[in-house]
């Protein structure tokens, strides 16, 4: 079993050969469990669960776990997990027009 907690977050730039990497584990054999935010990661496992629905004392629970492919293609969300709103696309991160990040205070 192998067991990593946000490993995207120190990568610099794609994590295309983190990915591949995980993958080439999971094929030899092996468990893999992720604990990640980033998208592309995501959308390259197998199966998902969702531990909230916040952060810190606000989360701890199970809001949804099920095979990735199920959860996206089911007709509703009706976990009403956010991190799963967010990969089906029905949620999104509003940037400004210009398409920059706004600016710390205002």
């Amino acid at each position: 079993m192998c067991l990593t907690n946000r490993p995207s977050a120190f990568i610099s730039g794609t994590t295309t050969r983190l990915i591949k990497t995980l993958l080439t584990l999971k094929d030899l054999g092996n468990t893999i469990v992720v604990v990640e935010h980033d998208e592309e990661t995501i959308f390259s496992s197998d199966y998902l669960v969702d531990i909230g629905p916040g952060a810190g004392i606000h989360g701890g629970n199970v809001v949804v776990s099920g095979w990735l492919d199920d959860l996206l293609t089911a007709k509703e969300n009706e976990s009403g997990s956010l991190t799963l709103a967010y990969v089906r696309g029905e949620k999104g991160v509003a940037l400004p027009e210009n398409g920059a990040p706004p600016s710390a205070g205002g």
